[in-house]
């Protein structure tokens, strides 16, 4: 019998998944380009390096999911829930991220340059400046208005650098006249 659970290294490219439960599912380097994964509930599954280019993943589920280094340039995670999700080195370039909850996500090295994250949650989200391209992360700020932990800044303001923890309200300002 096949384990519908271990879908890994497979080719779904425009697969219609809406509604699926892929909890816990394997689906490491899976190419699931422009497949249509709108309402999943993918909690705790294994995305490593699987590529989403172009993927709908409206109002899904991926809590505890581990997406490092998935490539989901164009994907749609509009009021996505990614609490806690794994995204270090994930490409997510261009993506729509409105109203996603990215709470205690880890972006480390995530590619978020273009991403639109009007509304997302962000509390407790860890990233590294290098991913937003600097000054594109006050618009997060804003968006999110929430405290990001921040490892690895590069320059912020000219000559500035640091790390640790920055509250929107104390760092947006600096940058607003950029």
């Amino acid at each position: 019998m096949t384990d519908l659970h271990d879908l890994s290294d497979t080719l779904l490219e425009r697969a219609d998944l809406r509604e699926a439960d892929l909890r816990g599912a394997c689906l490491r380097y899976a190419d699931l380009s422009n497949a249509e994964l709108d309402g999943c509930d993918a909690q705790g599954a294994d995305l490593v390096a699987a590529t989403m280019r172009g993927c709908s993943l409206v109002d899904a589920v991926l809590d505890s999911a581990d997406l490092t280094a998935t490539d989901l340039w164009q994907a749609d995670l509009s009021r996505a829930r990614l609490d806690e999700a794994l995204l270090t080195g994930a490409s997510l370039s261009d993506a729509k991220l409105r109203e996603a909850d990215l709470s205690g996500a880890w972006l480390p090295d995530a590619d978020l340059l273009g991403a639109d994250l009007t509304g997302a949650k962000l509390l407790g989200a860890h990233l590294t400046a290098e991913s937003w391209g600097g000054r594109r992360l006050l618009s997060a700020w804003r968006a999110a208005n929430r405290l990001l932990k921040i490892s690895g800044w590069g320059r912020w303001v000219d000559g500035q650098t640091g790390g640790g923890e920055a509250a929107v309200d104390k760092v947006g300002p600096e940058l607003d006249s950029a």
